[in-house]
């Protein structure tokens, strides 16, 4: 059972399986690498295959991934939907301690921060929240995107020890 994010490397084992259970959701594992993205908050739940194979099941659907594919269950719609990843090196950005953003609104990025570095956003406008950035952050320290957001928008910030306020210029 998981809440939150985390890779797998599973043998094969045909007698046992290896399931991981989120919510409505069940990922078999068939010889693999994978990760399962699941954290209660958000809208979806991902499953992303590097290797192997992974059936990804719920509510009398079942997928079959093949590598650099995604499976995203909407966690509204029940529905469960599959994707080929755009580069298959960034299948599991976070492994590699970076950040990829694929026109994702500052609110959305403002869930990551606040996960990632444990910290509190606050938006001093909601037009704020509405811009959105692409691109793979390879330096992810909490300053280095700060300033990449301030430095590419009107949007600035202040920060205090746990708090991370974006306002516009």
């Amino acid at each position: 059972s998981l809440l939150g994010e985390a890779y797998f490397e599973v043998a094969a084992c045909h007698d046992h399986p290896f399931v991981v259970k989120v919510q409505d959701v069940s990922v078999t594992a068939i010889g693999t690498k994978f990760n399962v993205k699941a954290y209660g908050e958000d809208s979806t739940i991902v499953t992303t295959l590097v290797e192997g194979k992974v059936m990804t099941e719920s509510t009398g659907q079942s997928m079959m991934l093949a590598p650099n594919q995604e499976a995203v269950y909407d966690k509204v719609s029940g529905l469960i939907s599959k994707a080929d990843l755009q580069d298959e090196t960034h299948a599991v950005p976070w492994m590699q301690n970076c950040i990829l953003l694929s026109d994702h609104s500052l609110a959305e990025i403002a869930v990551v921060l606040e996960r990632m570095y444990n910290v509190n956003v606050v938006f001093e406008d909601d037009r704020v929240k509405k811009y959105s950035f692409t691109g793979l952050i390879r330096n992810n320290s909490l300053s280095n995107i700060l300033e990449l957001i301030s430095g590419t928008s009107p949007v600035k910030y202040t920060m205090t020890t746990d708090t991370i306020r974006f306002f516009m210029d």
